[in-house]
């Protein structure tokens, strides 16, 4: 009876500590998915950033030129406009005292 009782105590611990290192594998392989899931995850938000990032840079190269051919064209009217100073019209002659208030 005493030795099956040591016996007993000598499985319990090789169960314990078998359990122990099975948990602790299973543990590190669980870590290292979620590790992996994340590392992922953020590849993919970056490369989603980096996607936003070009449609962005293209939109604003766009709305510069715009903003350009339109600063270009103000221009351009601005000297025709002024072209007409002699002209009698009473709009024109009331926009450029608006002007020269300014």
């Amino acid at each position: 009876m005493i030795k099956s009782f040591k016996t007993e105590k000598k499985i319990e611990k090789l169960v314990s500590i078998t359990y122990f290192f099975f948990s602790h594998e299973i543990f590190l392989y669980l870590f290292f998915y979620l590790a992996t899931k994340c590392r992922l995850k953020k590849k993919e938000m970056i490369k989603a950033l980096e996607q936003k990032e070009i449609e962005l840079s293209n939109i604003n190269f766009e709305l510069r030129s715009i903003t350009n051919e339109l600063n270009e064209e103000y221009l351009k009217l601005r000297q025709l406009l002024l072209l007409h100073v002699p002209c009698k019209c009473d709009m024109i002659q009331e926009y450029l005292r608006k002007l020269t208030d300014c």
